[in-house]
């Protein structure tokens, strides 16, 4: 069977290409600006801007197993002070139009995904800093929560996750 010939990009047509997704991040920025500066939350039904934003764009994969394949920043609505280690938590829900976004968007990082798992701690990061710009490709804030160091477990946890920043049980990451 005869293999299909792939065609490279030229210099300019790449340059081009980076160029499109780059604008592309800045469209995204914007959207995320104006739902949260017109209350684009209240017309959706929910309380507030923070429940709005765990419920539709929360730490669900695909986006947990992105900070282990090169994600290095996490856009939230509110700054932090925290620095330190963080347990990174899959939760129950997939996004479905997240994973096509980065299939399309960031296709180096999709043909890494060699794993998938819902309910589960599966690794740790540092958090060096909060930001409210930032150069990383994954920046489009308006904070941005800086990881360093991530380590994805071998074998993920079970655990029932909970909104924002929670403690564990020292006992449950002994070992992972």
């Amino acid at each position: 069977m005869n293999q299909p010939t792939i065609i490279t990009m030229t210099f300019e047509e790449a340059k081009d290409c980076i160029g499109r997704i780059n604008a592309n991040m800045n469209n995204v920025r914007a959207l995320i600006l104006d739902l949260y500066e017109r209350k684009g939350w209240e017309a959706l039904g929910y309380d507030s801007w923070r429940e709005c934003v765990v419920a539709e764009f929360n730490n669900s994969q695909p986006w947990a197993i992105t900070i282990f394949r090169g994600k290095d920043v996490e856009n939230r609505t509110k700054p932090s002070k925290y620095r330190g280690t963080l347990l990174i938590h899959a939760s129950l829900r997939s996004d479905k139009e997240g994973r096509a976004f980065i299939e399309k968007t960031f296709p180096d990082v999709y043909r890494k995904f060699d794993f998938y798992v819902l309910g589960c701690i599966i690794g740790k990061v540092e958090m060096v800093d909060c930001v409210t710009d930032h150069p990383s490709r994954w920046f489009f804030g308006p904070y941005g929560y800086v990881f360093e160091n991530p380590v994805l477990f071998r074998k993920p946890i079970p655990y029932k996750g909970k909104l924002g920043l929670f403690n564990v049980p020292d006992d449950l990451i002994v070992g992972a």
